[in-house]
């Protein structure tokens, strides 16, 4: 490779739209687009190639041929990157992110209602409530209950689930909940255990990729850099729990079928020649989203390639 300034601008896991000339023993890029494509695009490209040729790749003729519809790949691409649409948001049990906050009113005081639903909050004969306040006799005033249950449907290394959050005071229930589909069950659950002791009084329902779009185009935003310091240390208990729950979730992943990988498992995908090369797109993806190691639930891709046998 003689050409310096591309080896130095791109990273692993990039790719280019251009012309490879090879003359003498070397070869040399004509004509190289000006966009640099991420990883993320190596397996729609792959999805191109294989609808023009299922089983080979292409011959010279056929790449000639192809001239029209390779372009307007490219051009497809590009516009993506100049243009990136607001990722789909979702919760962990896949619905489509719905920001949504119950106000009731409450005719009984706040330690009953607390009592009555404590069942929404109580996962192997343990009641996840905090925050508890109480009035100069004693009486319970305010707690916040956590709605749980046990697994999560799309993470199956998970042990339990986070639905929403319950706030109970003296006068009022407050219950906060992402997706349309809780919602409606937390309404139900609540009609079942405090009846007409709790009125409805407001709904409130945000559309968070609707919000952040308009923060986005806001002319006073101005992206934050969301994660801690490098020099902010967190207990070593949570970060112990945070690499054991990191490494079920990988472990799991590689018996997970996976829609990249023709909804075949990773380990399914190791064993096709197709299967690996979509698997390297997939795990050169993963390598450039990392966040330099900051995040415990980021990739081992070392470690998966050895587990998956591709060096």
């Amino acid at each position: 490779m003689l050409e310096q300034s591309a080896s130095q601008t791109l990273e692993v896991g990039d790719l280019t739209f251009t012309r490879v000339i090879t003359a003498g023993g070397a070869s040399i890029l004509i004509g190289a687009c000006p966009w640099v494509i991420p990883a993320s695009w190596h397996i729609p490209i792959i999805d191109v190639r294989e609808r023009f040729r299922p089983k080979k790749l292409l011959t010279r003729e056929e790449l000639q041929g192809y001239n029209f519809e390779l372009r307007q790949a490219y051009h497809k691409i590009v516009d993506a990157l100049l243009h990136p649409k607001m990722p789909v948001m979702q919760n962990t049990d896949g619905d489509a992110l719905e920001l949504t906050t119950l106000t009731y009113v409450l005719g009984i005081p706040a330690a009953v209602a607390v009592e009555r639903l404590t069942p929404l909050a109580r996962l192997r004969d343990e009641a996840h409530i905090a925050e508890e306040a109480c009035d100069d006799t004693g009486a319970l005033r305010s707690a916040t209950l956590t709605w749980i249950k046990a697994g999560n449907r799309k993470m199956k290394g998970w042990d339990n689930t986070t639905l929403g959050t319950l706030r109970v005071n003296e006068s009022q229930l407050v219950v906060e909940v992402n997706p349309a589909r809780r919602r409606r069950r937390i309404e139900k659950e609540i009609a079942k255990y405090l009846g007409s002791t709790a009125t409805l009084v407001d709904t409130t329902i945000t559309d968070l990729a609707e919000a952040l779009e308009q923060r986005r185009q806001s002319p006073s935003f101005q992206p934050s850099h969301l994660l801690a310091p490098a020099d902010s240390p967190r207990p070593a208990e949570l970060q112990a729990i945070e690499a054991e729950l990191a490494r079920k979730h990988w472990d799991a992943w590689l018996d997970t079928k996976v829609p990249a990988l023709g909804n075949r498992t990773p380990r399914q995908a190791a064993k096709t020649s197709s299967g690996r090369e979509r698997l390297e797109a997939l795990l050169a993806d993963y390598s450039q989203k990392s966040l330099s190691g900051r995040n415990a639930f980021e990739p081992d891709i070392v470690a998966l390639k050895q587990k998956l046998g591709l060096g």
